[in-house]
């Protein structure tokens, strides 16, 4: 996966957009895929360096790769340290948020979705109203009245559909 993302990234580069050093969190064998990317694509004037978690996870004993086969020795307590593991720890928590949204989504729409006259404001009040589409699925006819745009036939209608598909 990481090669298909950077192939598609460096492939782009011009000289306008072109950076000087791309990190990337993982080890060797992840410096090694990009290397022979920026091979394969003839780009030679980046730098790149791995970060790679050391023996304990998140205790600050990471090892800096660069493509050169060696080691960048950054002290522990180093300001630079600090930024290059902020760096990766934010790409973290950027992707596994994004993730998580794109997950919620698709599960919520392929379950209400195929209830009729359930668009997204019907969605969006069933989801405040209940939390989850669980809670939703175990709710009673009389439970969905009580949300705002949910008549009677149409509680009946999502009511059916979790209860009677089963």
């Amino acid at each position: 996966m990481m090669k298909e993302v950077l192939y598609r990234r460096l492939s782009k580069i011009t000289p306008q957009n072109k950076p000087d050093i791309i990190l990337i969190d993982g080890g060797i064998g992840q410096l090694n895929s990009v290397i022979e990317i920026a091979t394969t694509l003839n780009i030679n004037d980046i730098f790149f360096i791995a970060i790679a978690k050391g023996e304990k996870r998140n205790d600050g004993k990471e090892t800096f790769h660069t493509q050169n086969q060696y080691n960048i020795e950054i002290p522990y307590n180093s300001p630079a340290r600090y930024f290059l593991q902020n760096l990766r720890d934010e790409a973290h928590r950027f992707a596994i948020t994004t993730h998580r949204k794109k997950r919620l989504k698709t599960s919520i729409s392929s379950e209400l979705d195929n209830i009729d006259n359930i668009g997204a404001k019907r969605k969006k009040a069933l989801l405040n109203h209940f939390g989850g589409i669980e809670n939703i699925k175990q709710a009673t006819i009389k439970d969905l009245t009580n949300v705002d745009g949910i008549s009677k036939k149409t509680a009946e209608k999502i009511y059916n559909h979790f209860h009677l598909s089963n």
